[in-house]
């Protein structure tokens, strides 16, 4: 919100490593998510994830960062591939991109596998400042 975003999709995790331990709680807090998004004028859309072990091979923040980027170039496992699919498919459905997740998802492959999405990130980051050694 602060960002100034006008859309936003948001995983909301359940399970034994989250802060929402089941599906119903997630769902509540996906409900609220959306209403406050609503009421600031932001499109919203959750995606609930199952949190019940690591997704991964990394575990901390700066890893975390690190396999992001590596998902980015296409280097990622099934588990995290999984959840960049989804989340992507919904941003480009917000985005006007196209109605239909499956596809959605076919256009995030492409975009990975051409590297549109890390020269992006790439392009994002040069603009604020941030510099990241993988992104080269």
């Amino acid at each position: 919100m602060a960002a100034g975003a006008n859309k936003l999709v948001l995983e909301v995790t359940c399970g034994k490593g989250a802060f929402m331990k089941n599906r119903k709680k997630a769902e509540e807090l996906s409900k609220i998510m959306k209403e406050i998004g609503k009421l600031s004028g932001i499109e919203t859309n959750c995606v609930i994830t199952n949190m019940d072990e690591p997704i991964g091979k990394t575990i901390g923040n700066s890893l975390e960062i690190e396999e992001t980027v590596q998902a980015l170039k296409g280097n990622m496992e099934e588990d995290v591939k999984e959840i960049v699919l989804e989340l992507a498919s919904r941003i480009l459905k917000l985005a006007g991109v196209g109605e239909n997740l499956e596809e959605n998802k076919k256009k995030a492959i492409t975009n990975i596998e051409n590297r549109q999405s890390i020269s992006k990130i790439s392009r994002t980051n040069r603009k604020t400042r941030w510099r990241y050694k993988l992104l080269k």
